[in-house]
């Protein structure tokens, strides 16, 4: 069974390795984005890469998020929360387990696990319903065309913010779960900056200055 679990583990942090790349591309387009259209050459692809880049944020944070039906089987976050619970697997390490409830403002009670994972999982899904259903509505229809819009009035800016900290929260159950559960390392994403470094190096080809990281309040 821990085999089975260390798969749905590595298909659950290629997600969230894809989020994290997509939103790193994302934010730096679009915090940019009034200088690389003042410098003119190649604003039409940025824009598209931008969009493109919101696709794919919005697509893996469905993935995350997606409760698992008896047609198919999901390796999201629901997905493993069940996994474990069905296979009652015990941990190898349950004072990581601690930290993560309790990080999550619940209360730690021993072979209550799964159940303290449903009901942190559930308390964030309802804590940003307004912001999920947007971004299931985004992947349903495809509706946005950002490249198209005028400046300051890009749909999703407000949601950067959720988007980060969906990829933060599905970071720590990940990591949670592959030290606590499966006993080993799990990935450092801090470590993955390669495509954030080579789209910096573009713009600063392309001429831009003072490139900015970050949106601001």
């Amino acid at each position: 069974m821990f085999g089975k679990l260390d798969k749905k583990s590595k298909d659950l942090v290629l997600t969230l390795y894809n989020l994290k790349q997509s939103l790193d591309i994302y934010r730096l387009i679009a915090v940019n984005a009034h200088q690389i259209n003042i410098a003119g050459a190649g604003k039409s692809f940025f824009a598209y890469a931008r969009k493109l880049a919101l696709d794919s944020c919005v697509v893996n944070i469905c993935k995350l998020i997606e409760k698992e039906n008896k047609n198919y089987e999901l390796n999201s976050i629901p997905s493993v929360i069940g996994f474990l619970k069905k296979n009652k697997l015990q941990p190898k390490n349950s004072k990581l387990i601690k930290i993560f409830i309790e990080n999550n403002k619940q209360q730690y009670i021993l072979g209550e696990e799964t159940k303290a994972f449903e009901f942190i999982f559930q308390n964030f899904r309802d804590n940003n319903a307004t912001e999920f259903k947007k971004l299931k509505d985004f992947r349903d229809k495809k509706i946005a065309h950002l490249e198209n819009l005028p400046e300051g009035k890009e749909t999703y800016i407000s949601s950067y913010a959720v988007m980060d900290r969906i990829l933060k929260f599905g970071i720590d159950f990940y990591s949670m779960v592959q030290e606590a559960y499966i006993g080993t390392f799990p990935v450092q994403f801090d470590h993955y900056t390669k495509v954030l470094i080579g789209l910096r190096h573009l713009l600063e080809i392309k001429g831009i200055k003072d490139i900015r990281d970050d949106f601001v309040d």
